[in-house]
């Protein structure tokens, strides 16, 4: 048997003759796909054909095999953190604030002017009583051990009643509240103690109990 019959059937065309390799040519044309079955990529036992690693020959990682940094863990704080405090805002008083703290004040004004007076008139509430009984014709009053002591429950009363609204309305307007409410109740309560306080006294004088008497 000769060398050409021992040797084994060329399969990748070095033995070819130009006809065979041209119809070869041909059928990878035709069959693109099926060539690259029958082709040996480069690297495929371990190196590529100028002596690369196979991680040299792969080329550059896709994007898909990258992480993107906002999958990233971000890193973790260990030094303290600080707080920036926030100033509060500012609220502009509007006109409906502005008109009742000066309703507030006039009245608290009114107020200590009316409590002023009042502690000059309770210095002699038998003179203020007999003037203005006898200006009314009623008659004269006569003093007793008990218009001492109205004179003093009428002065603390208005003086303890006005401090206690000037505070409360001082804290109210500084809240932002409405607040005029509080001076004028506290002229309120101002007036019936004193007009119970007058009451008192009247219905114990004798001349006035006659002019009752008489008009009934």
């Amino acid at each position: 048997m000769g060398d050409h019959e021992t040797r084994p059937r060329p399969q990748y065309g070095e033995y070819a003759t130009p006809e065979e390799q041209l119809a070869r040519i041909k059928d990878i044309s035709a069959h693109p796909f099926s060539a690259e079955l029958h082709t040996i990529r480069p690297g495929a036992y371990g190196e590529s054909s100028n002596g690369a690693s196979p991680a040299d020959a792969a080329g550059p990682p896709n994007r898909s095999q990258l992480t993107a940094p906002e999958q990233l863990a971000p890193p973790e704080r260990t030094g303290p953190t600080h707080t920036v405090p926030r100033r509060p805002a500012v609220r502009q008083p509007s006109s409906a604030r502005a008109v009742d703290r000066v309703a507030t004040l006039a009245l608290l004004a009114l107020g200590l002017y009316s409590v002023l007076s009042t502690i000059v008139t309770m210095t002699d509430l038998a003179g203020y009583l007999n003037d203005t009984m006898q200006q009314i014709g009623v008659g004269t009053y006569a003093a007793t051990p008990l218009t001492g002591v109205i004179a003093l429950i009428i002065s603390v009363v208005n003086v303890v009643l006005w401090l206690v609204s000037a505070v409360l309305s001082a804290r109210s307007m500084r809240a932002g509240r409405v607040s005029f409410w509080i001076p004028l109740t506290a002229g309120v309560l101002v007036t019936l103690v004193t007009a119970t306080c007058y009451g008192v006294l009247l219905m114990n004088d004798p001349s006035f109990v006659q002019y009752v008497m008489r008009g009934a």
